[in-house]
């Protein structure tokens, strides 16, 4: 999947994902300001495909209000099953606060399905 893919699933994925459930809870908000800025982690083992994320989102949860959450997506590539995973984690959270250090856990110990 390349780079591009990824920021138009997540632009098509968080838009519906707002208008969905913002319509189920009486929410007014404005998908078009639905945004995603992605770029390529420079600092992986060779091999490994990381993007890290900023997504302008809105709280469609709770009240409504805009969120950023800072995301990280790695893709892995099952050759064999012509499959791929993207294992997607995100916090409103900078990646220095602590709830990054679970997040990483649950992204290291994705494992992709045994056929």
């Amino acid at each position: 999947m390349t780079q591009s893919e990824i920021k138009n699933y997540l632009i098509t994925y968080f838009k519906g994902l707002c208008a969905s459930t913002a319509k189920e809870r009486h929410l007014s908000i404005d998908t078009s300001q639905v945004a995603v800025s992605i770029e390529k982690k420079s600092n992986v083992p060779p091999g490994v495909t990381v993007y890290n994320a900023l997504l302008n989102v809105f709280g469609v949860f709770a009240d409504g209000a805009p969120v950023t959450l800072n995301a990280e997506i790695k893709v892995l590539n099952d050759i064999n099953a012509k499959n791929s995973y993207l294992v997607f984690i995100a916090s409103p959270h900078k990646k220095t606060d602590d709830i990054w250090e679970q997040l990483y856990k649950i992204q290291n110990d994705f494992r992709m399905p045994a056929r």
